[in-house]
């Protein structure tokens, strides 16, 4: 076997084996909770919440450049966005009522741009 998939099935056994005993103490706490009286609904919620706390912890220790997030990054994912519909969400955030200037424009390709500030 070559070296590098020694390394991927020890770390897929560790995988595995980690996945059971979390399933095996989830099992456990659940059922300590419920017959303390925590309902169901309460219990996903916490189950959704402490997941995400442990797997953005984990991303931010071992590859923190997965959680940066540029603007260039979010507007190819709303493509039916239009520039009034972009300049009336950023007026809703803005303190005051002045609606002609916007910070936003529309690209060559049609989709708005924000600019990094407006003056």
């Amino acid at each position: 076997m070559p070296p590098g998939r020694d390394r991927h099935v020890r770390l897929g056994y560790a995988l595995a084996a980690s996945a059971a005993t979390m399933w095996a103490l989830n099992g456990s706490f659940s059922s300590l909770l419920l017959d303390d009286g925590i309902s169901a609904m309460r219990l996903a919620e916490l189950r959704a919440v402490l997941t995400f706390v442990l797997l953005a912890g984990t991303v931010a220790l071992i590859r923190p450049s997965l959680l940066r997030v540029r603007r260039e990054h979010i507007m190819p994912l709303l493509p039916n966005m239009t520039e009034d519909i972009a300049a009336s969400i950023i007026d809703w955030r803005d303190t005051d009522s002045d609606t002609t200037r916007s910070i936003v424009s529309t690209s060559d390709t049609g989709r708005p741009v924000a600019f990094r500030s407006c003056s």
